[in-house]
Order: structure tokens, then C-alpha cells, then sequence
């Protein structure tokens, strides 16, 4: 079993991703009212006050996937581990759900704001879901549930070219049934967030907690 110490060395690795998904997300064109009350008391490092504020806070259903994978990622640097991994699943499967639905509404994206669109999350915003849920359940002693989300995390990252071709395909299949003459050019780029080397890092340090020193080579 992974011991205290361990579990505290490798939650540090996530200092810098907490920052990342705080202020990436709000950079993105949608309402995030809900952030302002919680700002200060953020920045002064109270994480269980901060969580408590931020859970009782309104927001948008089209922000959704914002509002879970925040709350889920102040959970646990508030030390909440459980209540952390409620939200960041809700977070992750929202992301699920607003993808799919996105791509039956991309035509309707060309000719309205951002501001009404709903957001499903960056690749790597929804990647941290895993990684965070990972790291909560090392602190809860939940070793095998750990490595679920790192391969889970590890399978995502190599589905990503299918995702986008897929959604390449289903965009064209509207634009052939479209009767307004509406044009969509749109072709899966090369996918190029294809390794995530913070995931692979903390796969080697579980695996070298754990004294399995051929797994983490």
C-alpha cells in the first residue's frame, strides 16, 4: 500500500495544474460569475472555505463542465477526497455529453455568440479529471482505483485523433442534408496533445511507491 509520505510528494505535482485549471477555464468566452466570490479567499489559500463558497454558487447549465471540474479540483486540495471525485465525474461526464451535442450544433456556432454555446472542456481540462481523481483516491488508499484513471487518462489521450475524425464525419453528414446552403470546411487537424507527460509521470512514481521498479521504467 502506498504510504502518507508518497501520496504527499505526488499531490505536489499538481500545484501547477490547479492554476491551469482555474485560469484556463475562465479565460474561455462564457459567463464565470460563479468565480468571483471565491477569488479572494482563494488566493489566501483557504481551500475548505473556498470549496464551500464556490459549491453554493449559480451558474449556467451550459457551463457545467466549468463549474464541476473547478468545484471537483477545490475539493481536493480542500482534503475532501470523496466529494472531490463526485464532481470531477459529473465534470467528465458532462464532457461527454456536451461533445456529442456540440457537434449536431456546430452549424448554429457560425451565426450566434460564443456566450450561448455550451463548452465540453478543453482535452486537456477533461484529462485532469482523471488525473485529480487519481490523486484522490492515493490519498483515500485506493490504489487500484488510482491506476483506473491513469489508464483511463492514458486511453483517452490515444483515442483523440478518432474523436475529432469522427466528429469530422458527422459534420459532413449534416452539411449534406442542410438545405440552407450553409458551407462547413471543417477537416481533423493532426492531433498533436497526444502525450500527456504529467500522466505518465505520476503512472511512474504510483508504480515506484508500490516497489514495482520494472513497471516504472
Amino acid at each position: 500500500m502506498v504510504n502518507g509520505r508518497a501520496v504527499s510528494g505526488i499531490a505536489c505535482l499538481f500545484w501547477i495544474p490547479l492554476a491551469l485549471i482555474l485560469s484556463g477555464c475562465g479565460a474561455v468566452a462564457t459567463r464565470t460569475k460563479f468565480y468571483m466570490p471565491v477569488t479572494d479567499t482563494l488566493v489566501a489559500g483557504n481551500f475548505t472555505q473556498a470549496a464551500a463558497e464556490f459549491n453554493k454558487a449559480k451558474f449556467d447549465k451550459k457551463d457545467r463542465f466549468l463549474y464541476f471540474v473547478d468545484s471537483g479540483a477545490l475539493y481536493h486540495y480542500a482534503s475532501e477526497y470523496d466529494s472531490s471525485n463526485i464532481r470531477l465525474s459529473s465534470a467528465e461526464n458532462a464532457a461527454d455529453e456536451l461533445f456529442t451535442r456540440s457537434i449536431s450544433r456546430a452549424a448554429t456556432s457560425i451565426l450566434l455568440n460564443d456566450n450561448v454555446l455550451e463548452y465540453s472542456g478543453e482535452d486537456y481540462e477533461i484529462l485532469y479529471t482523471n488525473l485529480l481523481k487519481a490523486l484522490n483516491y492515493l490519498a483515500l488508499n485506493k490504489f487500484d482505483d488510482a491506476f483506473v484513471e491513469i489508464r483511463r487518462a492514458d486511453l483517452k489521450l490515444s483515442l483523440l485523433g478518432q474523436k475529432y475524425r469522427d466528429a469530422s464525419d458527422e459534420l459532413q453528414r449534416g452539411e449534406a442534408s442542410d438545405t440552407t446552403g450553409t458551407k462547413l470546411d471543417y477537416k481533423p487537424g493532426e492531433v498533436r496533445f497526444n502525450n500527456d507527460a504529467l500522466a505518465r509521470y505520476l503512472g511512474l512514481h504510483m508504480y515506484a511507491a508500490e516497489g514495482k521498479w520494472d513497471d516504472a521504467r
